[in-house]
């Protein structure tokens, strides 16, 4: 699953530029690299999540201990929702001085990253409750389930609505789409 996962991260960074490339400028494409970077540091919230549950739910799928693993999952979910509801809130507000940090020599993308990076912020609790399904599955034994999240999640779900939406809506459609494929 992890090999799935990076490859559908890999596949989906590369499929986005493209259709960005396709429907808008150059510009929307530099917005992104600024939610690429932002993601690059945050999502080390969700993936620390999603590793100790791994390792929990392996531990208590050998014991068979079905309601730890219940416990389990439901205490990574709410902490994604609590914890990472939090960061995403401060991020939200965040987002134009984030965007004008980046881009402080391209004023005229600063709002276009802005929208993008408030969208993503808008994904991450969701994101961390895939991230704890994804490390559940695996960890239970179950990969062929945790391989279906990583391609839905991060590939077919993200790239079939950015590109229906961002031939529909435009700009904005592609970025509510990060928030709609985690949901």
């Amino acid at each position: 699953p992890t090999a799935v996962s990076r490859t559908c991260n890999t596949l989906r960074v590369l499929l986005i530029n493209r259709l960005l490339f396709a429907i808008s400028a150059q510009s929307a494409i530099t917005a992104f690299s600024v939610q690429s970077n932002i993601n690059n540091f945050f999502v080390s919230l969700p993936s620390g999540i999603g590793m100790v549950v791994l390792m929990m739910s392996a531990i208590y799928a050998g014991e068979e201990d079905n309601e730890s693993q219940k416990s389990l999952v439901s205490y990574a979910v709410l902490l994604c929702v609590i914890g990472i509801g939090c960061v995403s809130i401060l991020l939200l507000a965040g987002a134009p001085l984030i965007s004008s940090i980046y881009l402080e020599k391209a004023p005229e993308i600063i709002p276009i990253a802005t929208s993008c990076v408030r969208c993503y912020a808008v994904s991450m609790p969701l994101y961390g409750i895939n991230m704890v399904m994804l490390n559940y599955f695996q960890g239970s034994g179950k990969s062929m389930y945790a391989n279906m999240v990583c391609i839905l999640d991060n590939l077919l779900l993200l790239y079939g609505l950015a590109y229906t939406l961002g031939h529909r809506i435009g700009l904005i459609g592609v970025w509510i789409s990060f928030p709609l494929a985690e949901l």
